[in-house]
């Protein structure tokens, strides 16, 4: 059972709001930031069943990074980045557009960070880093006029 205060999508509900009346107003909102999270996780399924379906169509060419890369559309998109010594992808705006994807691989035994300029970076968690010896997906879109950079996969804070 969830206790006070609960937190949705940005939001935070007390028990006072839902005392006296308050669930007049405070109930339909909670309902509206549920309806908003379950929308964004179904885009997020949709865009992994796409990118899963993608990788079953297709083989990779493989990319090592071995040092911090800025990643580039003509030499990484539609890659499998391995990263191992000091290797960890850098996505800046000026290098990479929408649709740009990559599958990366962190053979490290450490986390590695993703690094962005002029792009949003998302996880559903907030994780920043691709964990030590985990797989992720990076997939840049465009949302509205903001460029982003969506992290799946196995990743950590």
């Amino acid at each position: 059972m969830a206790s006070w205060p609960i937190s949705i999508n940005n939001n935070t509900y007390t028990k006072a709001m839902f005392e006296n009346g308050g669930y007049v107003t405070a109930f339909p909102a909670l309902i509206g930031d549920i309806a908003a999270v379950g929308a964004d996780v179904q885009i997020m399924r949709d865009a992994v069943s796409l990118a899963y379906n993608a990788m079953l169509s297709q083989t990779y060419q493989i990319v090592p990074i071995t040092a911090a890369t800025n990643l580039v559309q003509a030499t990484h998109n539609n890659r499998l980045l391995l990263l191992t010594g000091a290797g960890a992808p850098a996505l800046l705006a000026a290098n990479i557009g929408n649709g740009f994807a990559c599958v990366v691989e962190n053979r490290r035994g450490v986390g590695a960070t993703v690094s962005v300029s002029g792009i949003e970076l998302r996880n559903a968690r907030g994780h920043t880093k691709i964990a030590a010896n985990g797989c992720a997906q990076l997939y840049v879109y465009l949302d509205g006029s903001t460029l982003c950079a969506r992290l799946v996969g196995d990743t950590e804070a």
